[in-house]
């Protein structure tokens, strides 16, 4: 029994072993799936950090440990140079570009793109051609050119998924941005909501002891999506309310901070809050603020009223109204034309008066609608620049063109050609009724659409090398549809993207910089990289400064003046950015440039 109880007890053992074994967590033998993934993304932050100090070696260190971590982590192979082939495969950029890997399924675009005339037809065309190939970058490219050159084009906004909202045209990029701002909101109150409403009661009290507790709540809090539920909740309670709004807003360096200071400094009803968000404004960065407050100043409308009749005998009435921007002219155009319907008897000169009349009323409802708008655009317009005033700390009269120009100077770009015209046109028909009342009749259509771009830039000498996706190309070489090596701001993906245009600007001023033993000549408001500042015009930087990268951070050895030259840029789809140099520097396009929340690409630190 002793012998057989023995035995028993010792599978007992073996089997309380093996459960003890089994119960032990994966983790006490290794990582989890889940484990490694946030030790490769720390490695990966910890790596962009030590690119801010230009620690290149500690940087690939920790890149590569990321890789072994996690193999094929996206974003520490963007990191290291490594872009997707059409394969799905992870291939280092120098030798897919160099070898033209891209390129090889390009050969025949590159063939017959120049046999296509720069035409609406003709682009529509090598657009359907690219489609059949399944260049779809290619063919976005193509239907973008057709719409510089026939913004109205339908089939080319559909194929580009705009849609007319308003009698504008409104981009997919543009219907997701706002959809994005509104979930963000309901978020931000959904989240912050009770929090922000025991704020706004505590500053609300007579008690100052609750006032300073709910003042201390509202400043601890740095997370920018609360800045939502700020606005609805808190600062339309009182003037000291939103000034404490405005204290909490200027400790964040999100650049939605800078946008909520500057509604405050525009649209608060009290002048001392608005004041104090401009002062708040003055020490951050400006393309956090100054283009969208730019954007907001426009000259009175101009209006026109011209009535005819037309050759099919009918009343005609149009009236159009225009005004200027910064960077466009906006016209609207209305259409009505005007028909009889007869009846026995009727009277085809009193018709004719009778439409005559409701023309003239409408164009009065309009003309005062005018004068309204114009009186508001004033009043926002004197707050605007007196808010920018402020922050800049610019003496420039309260008139929009004196900071249209000071924003093109202090950013160092030249005005080519006409502003963009954003055109919006509706019609409609309107029956008169020999006798009875007149009633509308018939729909309407409108349309809407942007011409030619040919404002401002920025750019880079001839024989700069841009790389491609058939390896270094200089820039003035570059053609409509060419894929060049991007990276995303933001997140870091390194990806092949589209030209969707090219530019020339006239001979001018530029500014020659060295960066490992390689010169770079731009103009000087050319924006570059600068690892732990973002961008900076090429006139910015300074010896020592980082600038980053595909694969490996380059250091500024000198900045001097350069040549006078002819200069080319690029507008590139999606990231807006592109490589150039034996060393490929990030380089911004010809658009201009939006606030980023991070200081090197895919950084995700403070």
């Amino acid at each position: 029994m002793s012998r057989c109880f023995g035995l028993v007890a010792a599978r007992g053992l073996c089997l309380a072993c093996t459960a003890a074994v089994l119960a032990i967590p994966p983790a006490a033998f290794g990582e989890t799936q889940a484990q490694k993934s946030r030790g490769a993304q720390q490695q990966v932050q910890e790596a962009l950090q030590r690119e801010i100090y230009g620690l290149e070696s500690d940087r690939q260190k920790l890149l590569t440990s990321a890789t072994k971590k996690v193999p094929g982590y996206a974003p520490a192979m963007w990191q290291l140079g490594f872009l997707k082939d059409q394969r799905n495969r992870w291939v280092k950029a120098d030798d897919y570009l160099l070898q033209g890997s891209a390129a090889a399924p390009l050969a025949s675009y590159q063939r017959v793109r120049g046999s296509y005339a720069d035409t609406v037809e003709g682009q529509l065309a090598l657009a359907k051609w690219c489609e059949e190939k399944k260049l779809l970058d290619q063919s976005r490219a193509h239907l973008s050119r057709v719409l510089e050159l026939e913004p109205n084009h339908l089939a080319a906004r559909a194929a580009l998924g705009f849609e007319r909202i308003g009698g504008l045209w409104v981009s997919r990029e543009e219907r997701d941005a706002d959809d994005k701002l509104a979930r963000d909101e309901q978020e931000s109150l959904a989240k912050f909501g009770e929090a922000m409403r025991e704020i706004a009661a505590g500053i609300a009290k007579e008690s100052p002891v609750r006032r300073e507790a709910a003042a201390r709540k509202l400043m601890a809090i740095r997370d920018a999506a609360a800045i939502p539920a700020m606005e609805a909740l808190v600062s339309p309670v009182s003037d000291e309310a939103a000034r404490l709004v405005v204290d909490a807003l200027s400790a964040m360096s999100d650049p939605s901070a800078s946008l909520s200071l500057a509604r405050h400094a525009v649209y608060y009803p009290s002048h001392f809050v608005r004041d104090a968000a401009a002062k708040k404004l003055a020490s951050r960065d400006k393309h956090g603020y100054a283009p969208q407050l730019i954007a907001m100043l426009y000259l009175p409308v101009r209006s026109e009223v011209v009535a005819d009749v037309l050759p099919s005998g009918r009343i005609g009435y149009r009236h159009s109204f225009a005004r200027e921007g910064h960077d466009r002219n906006e016209v609207l155009v209305l259409d009505t034309e005007y028909f009889r319907v007869a009846q026995a008897g009727g009277d085809a000169g009193l018709s004719a008066a009778r439409a005559g009349l409701d023309a003239a009323q409408t164009a009065t409802q309009r003309e005062l609608a005018v004068e309204a708008q114009n009186r508001f655009q004033s009043q926002l317009n004197d707050r605007i620049t007196l808010a920018l005033k402020i922050a800049t700390q610019q003496n420039l009269p309260a008139q929009p063109e004196s900071w249209w120009q000071w924003w093109n100077d202090y950013n160092e770009l030249l005005t080519q050609g006409p502003k963009t015209v954003v055109a919006s046109q509706e019609y409609r028909t309107s029956a008169v009724v020999d006798v009875v009342q007149t009633g509308p009749r018939g729909g309407g259509s409108g349309s809407g659409g942007t011409s030619q771009i040919a404002i401002t830039g920025e750019c880079l000498v001839a024989g700069t090398p841009v790389w491609t996706a058939s390896g270094p190309l200089a820039v003035e070489k570059i053609k409509i549809g060419d894929l060049v090596l991007s990276q995303d701001a933001e997140t870091g993906e390194l990806a092949l993207r589209p030209v969707l245009r090219t530019t020339i600007r006239p001979r001018g001023p530029t500014v020659k910089f060295t960066a490992g033993q390689e010169s770079f000549e731009a103009s000087g408001g050319h924006p570059f990289w600068v690892s732990g500042d973002g961008w900076r015009k090429a006139s910015e930087l300074r010896s020592g400064m980082v600038l980053h990268a595909c694969g490996s951070p380059a250091r500024v050895a000198s900045v001097e003046q350069g040549s006078i030259a002819e200069t080319y840029n690029l507008v590139v789809a999606d990231f807006s950015t592109y490589f150039v140099g034996r060393q490929k520097i990030l380089s911004h396009d010809f658009t201009m440039r939006q606030p980023s929340r991070t200081v090197v690409p895919g950084w995700k630190g403070e």
